[in-house]
């Protein structure tokens, strides 16, 4: 039930015995190629067109039929929550994405990294426990483009950038540790530990004259130990080697990427810069040139409304004037800079998102899956 990309060479992989001869036909094709020493073999398909489901066969010592195989556009959707959260999370307030879930779609199929399930075609059951935002854009996508799409999620609430490129990658990207060097120069580490203990025996001075029993709420907070720069809580690279990198080298058209709220935890490293390391080191990976990245606007939302009673804008406002500048929170110009630097990165596309729903889950995925396709299709 896969798609494979159109208009590409299309690599279909796998193990057999070390040396083994394996067939690989489709349609019209064969190839043929022998397995290593390791028993890993590769064939690339040559670029297909949209046609009639069709049989995959891979033939060796034994034969793999792989039955309603179709071609047509393949998506990566991939970053934290609002990628990873389901259909069945957003159906009860997004109308549009309760209408779109509750019909068939057969040819919009699914796959997703971690669930086992391989690939599936969208009925309201397996759409339910699939990202909402992503299927909502698939589904617009097959409508506008008349072609089959497939759809390849693999995001992880909570996660940081660095969770999503290889230890390697960060160790030899020349714009990671240039930023680690520049946080290093004017944030010396061993001068923040000096303030740091200085403040530190300030603050037990200060709770040891407190009255036994002061409730900790009422007790001044701790001070905060600033890491040296370019720190880490965790592992990094660990999500990319789980959902990311046994897609590749499968052939895709391109990703769509939803993260920002969990920062980069590569401490004094901003997004943009992790980004482009993120980026540039998939497409290497992938071996498919500089596919299109789209990514969405951080923070959601939180910018005027021109038309509230838009679907797409649903839950952004109650007005259509002009508000004041939104308010900063904990974002402020620099972290939106950070984001339209991104597109500093070939074939990079923002997905405006100012305007739509706003806070950290915002609840119209169909708004924001309307925009990413806007943006994909131009």
């Amino acid at each position: 039930r896969m798609v494979l990309q159109r208009g590409a060479n299309v690599p279909i992989w796998g193990t057999a015995g070390a040396g083994e001869t394996v067939k690989v036909s489709f349609r019209s094709q064969t190839k043929a190629t022998r397995a290593d020493a390791r028993g890993h073999w590769r064939v690339n398909l040559d670029p297909l067109p949209v046609g009639e489901p069709a049989d995959l066969t891979i033939s060796g010592r034994n034969t793999i039929v792989l039955d309603d195989v179709l071609v047509g556009e393949v998506w990566v959707g991939s970053g934290q929550s609002n990628m990873d959260t389901d259909v069945d999370d957003y159906v009860q307030a997004d109308q549009p994405l309760r209408a779109a879930v509750a019909e068939r779609h057969p040819r919009v199929r699914l796959y997703h990294s971690e669930r086992g399930t391989g690939w599936q075609e969208t009925t309201p059951e397996t759409a339910a426990h699939f990202s909402a935002q992503l299927f909502y854009f698939g589904v617009l996508l097959e409508s506008k483009l008349g072609v089959p799409v497939g759809l390849m999620e693999g995001a992880v609430r909570g996660s940081p950038s660095a969770n999503w490129i290889a230890e390697k990658t960060i160790q030899s990207d020349a714009g990671i540790q240039a930023a680690i060097a520049d946080w290093e120069k004017y944030h010396p580490y061993a001068a923040s530990q000096e303030q740091y203990h200085r403040v530190l025996a300030q603050w037990e001075k200060a709770v040891a004259a407190l009255p036994p029993g002061t409730p900790a709420d009422k007790r001044p907070p701790r001070p905060w130990e600033a890491p040296p720069a370019g720190h880490t809580n965790g592992p990094r690279g660990d999500f990319y080697a789980k959902h990311i990198r046994p897609m590749m080298p499968y052939a895709i058209r391109g990703v769509l990427w939803d993260q920002g709220e969990g920062g980069t935890n590569i401490y004094g490293v901003g997004q943009d810069v992790v980004m482009h390391a993120l980026i540039a080191s998939w497409r290497r990976d992938w071996g498919q040139g500089d596919f299109p990245f789209l990514y969405v606007q951080k923070p959601s939302g939180e910018g005027c409304t021109l038309n509230p009673v838009d679907p797409v804008n649903k839950g952004a406002g109650a007005t259509a004037q002009l508000p004041p500048n939104p308010p900063q929170r904990y974002w402020d110009a620099d972290a939106r800079l950070q984001y339209l630097r991104i597109m500093e990165n070939p074939n990079t596309f923002m997905v405006t998102a100012s305007d739509l729903g706003a806070g950290i889950h915002p609840f119209n995925k169909s708004g924001y899956a309307t925009r990413d396709c806007q943006v994909a299709l131009g």
